[in-house]
């Protein structure tokens, strides 16, 4: 063995892993330390034999087999197969193989092959997806048992509601006592307040288990604006001095989408507005089209939500005000519902904050579900592309 021999072997005996060379003709030439101590045989009865000569029968024409392919195709070879190593422990090994050539000819000379041992890794990986197989079936049981509880909890929680707003209006008569009047009051709102959790709730275990429909049917945009304002000045924001206005003009496209499920969106970021504006604030609701998008903006200048915030407001139940602000009455679920609604349209739910200046709220759909005119085929498909700021 010359100098040159000494220093290859060596350097190969310092890899840790199984590595070995054949020649042109599929002989063993050379091997490691690892390599020998995995076969379980002294370095002369590995070289000059071929695999058929160190391996089982039923191991060695798989290995030979693919030795062939990659010394007819060329280029690097890499497979797994499960090996017994020479202490009669098993193994998950990935072959990584690889063809050199004549420096003159440019033939193939031969190959050289490394195994790494991926038992750890592949046990590791196996683990993690029986982990998620769990948590996601976890889920879907979750969100099953909340849609079934909230659907059934909506029905006497609405006869009790009914019942509570009739003696609040004295409809049969005198209650005989204003504070009975009142007490009644107190729980048609907190009735109200815990029938919209369900209904947040509800919304949010169907989404989560996957049992959304949507219905897909040409809106006009600017109308559904206009009735979700009329909603808001007569609802939440009856009796503040939140001032909401509309930019959208009437030639927005009709564009086709789940009307409901848009509409819930509108409402919920509307309603932000009122819930996290001072009194005498503003908001502007404006909409254009581009090439690709449709896009909405609910623009307010209200106290605003800190930077550290902006991460969490899409997480359920989170709520986000100004430092120092009390918050609102809110459950924390409108943001990602919306979020989630939008991208189940296919579109997309952005915020952009400062506090002390206000809050921008952007939905954006693809136009290729724009309702197209009449002869008129419209567009192959949504392109990918990020809402502008």
């Amino acid at each position: 063995m010359n100098i040159g021999d000494q220093v290859l072997q060596t350097l190969m005996d310092a890899i840790p892993a199984p590595t070995f060379y054949k020649d042109a003709d599929l002989i063993y030439r050379g091997c490691n330390a690892a390599f020998l101590e995995f076969i379980g045989l002294p370095r002369e009865r590995v070289i000059g034999q071929s695999v058929y000569g160190v391996s089982p029968p039923q191991l060695a024409a798989v290995y030979h087999q693919a030795d062939k392919e990659l010394l007819l195709k060329g280029g690097v070879q890499i497979y797994e197969a499960d090996v017994r190593y020479a202490d009669g422990s098993d193994h998950r090994v990935e072959f990584r193989k690889s063809v050199f050539r004549d420096a003159e000819t440019g033939a193939p000379a031969g190959m050289i092959g490394v195994m790494l041992d991926v038992t750890v890794l592949r046990s590791a990986e196996a683990g993690l997806l029986e982990a998620r197989d769990r948590a996601e079936a976890a889920n879907r049981s979750k969100s099953l048992f909340l849609a079934n509880v909230s659907h059934e909890l909506r029905t006497p929680l609405n006869a009790i509601l009914g019942f509570s707003q009739v003696i609040h209006d004295e409809v049969l008569g005198p209650a005989g006592n204003q504070r009975y009047v009142d007490y009644a009051g107190d729980i048609v709102r907190s009735g109200g307040y815990l029938l919209r959790l369900i209904d947040n709730i509800l919304d949010l275990s169907q989404i989560e288990a996957d049992r959304l429909d949507l219905e897909i049917a040409p809106v006009d945009l600017s109308a559904l604006i206009a009735e979700c304002m009329a909603d808001i000045r007569i609802g939440v924001g009856a009796g503040t001095a939140v001032s909401v206005a509309s930019e959208t003009s009437d030639d927005v496209p009709c564009i086709e989408t789940d009307s409901a499920k848009l509409r819930q969106v509108l409402l919920n970021l509307m309603t932000n507005v009122v819930k996290y504006n001072s009194p005498g604030g503003s908001c502007v609701i404006s909409t254009r089209a581009d090439a690709d998008f449709l896009e909405t903006q609910v623009q307010h200048d209200g106290i605003g939500i800190h930077e550290d915030e902006l991460q969490t407001i899409f997480t359920p139940f989170q709520r986000a005000t100004a430092k120092g602000e009390r918050a609102p009455e809110s459950f924390g679920l409108g943001l990602p519902i919306s979020k989630t609604l939008m991208e189940r349209l296919g579109g997309t739910l952005t915020i952009a904050s400062a506090v002390g200046v206000g809050t921008t709220a952007t939905i954006s759909l693809p136009l290729a579900r724009v309702a197209a005119p009449e002869g008129d085929s419209g567009h192959d498909g949504p392109r990918n592309r990020e809402p502008s700021r």
